[in-house]
């Protein structure tokens, strides 16, 4: 019922993990297996059982969450790390949706000795008919970036909110020897220019994507309504496709794909 219930959305707000940091700066991580740059807070609150699977109830208790990294949370292309467990389960309920069977997911996070920070979580994950019988090793790291397990603490260079956005920028006005707002105009003549202008269409909370554009988010994945369209650049599909981003394969309460 909870699976249902959620239909891939949030169901809450994330509880704060009793070893959580006293900062979480913004960073850049560079993954070697996408050759993508997430910029972002380097810890999530990450769930150890999904609210995709329990639904409201994976927010009652703060012993549901712990310090993990981007990478540990989602992974390096938006669909690893804790994520790649919860869609193992979430393809399961999709392929058999009037099943009377059931899902026995565990996640047992792994600690160096006194240590406050996991080092990584164990995610066994079995189906009452054997359809699934696996266990996910998830590793709490970040390419590049040494962390101390007790404090969080870590030799990563804190970044800007707006890098991403801001460097985008630059270079497109600087390729064509525009200002800004003459790099938007050109954008009317070139399909694959980017643009921080949001133009999008206002929909009660929603911004809505001209047709052909979208909303690109730092880890690489765009949407069509977003509730924010600051925390976005706005370029056209082809453009976002061009630089290794990809549709979001579900929405939240901040944006829809």
């Amino acid at each position: 019922g909870e699976y249902a219930d959620s239909r891939g959305s949030r169901q809450g707000s994330p509880l704060e993990p009793s070893s959580w940091p006293t900062t979480n700066p913004k960073v850049a991580i560079s993954y070697a297996f996408t050759g993508h740059t997430y910029h972002g807070y380097l810890y999530n609150r990450s769930h150890s059982i999904g609210d995709s699977l329990l639904g409201a109830k994976s927010y009652t208790s703060e012993n549901n969450f712990t310090t993990g990294t981007r990478p540990q949370n989602v992974g390096a292309d938006q669909d690893g790390g804790m994520r790649y467990a919860e869609e193992t389960a979430e393809a399961y309920w999709a392929s058999n949706p009037n099943t009377s069977d059931t899902i026995k997911y565990e996640t047992t996070p792994l600690y160096y000795h006194s240590e406050t920070i996991p080092r990584g979580s164990i995610v066994d994950i079995k189906s009452s008919d054997g359809q699934i019988n696996t266990a996910v090793a998830v590793i709490n790291s970040a390419e590049g970036i040494k962390i101390n397990y007790n404090t969080g603490n870590n030799n990563a260079k804190p970044i800007k909110s707006t890098s991403r956005r801001s460097s985008q920028a630059t270079r497109t006005t600087s390729s064509h020897g525009y200002g800004s707002s003459t790099g938007s105009a050109n954008h009317k003549t070139n399909a694959t220019a980017r643009s921080t202008t949001h133009s999008g269409t206002k929909s009660g909370q929603w911004t809505v994507a001209a047709a052909g554009m979208v909303y690109v988010s730092d880890s690489h994945k765009y949407y069509s309504q977003v509730t924010n369209p600051d925390n976005y650049t706005y370029e056209s599909e082809s453009a976002a496709q061009s630089s290794g981003a990809t549709r979001a394969s579900r929405g939240n309460q901040y944006a829809r794909p």
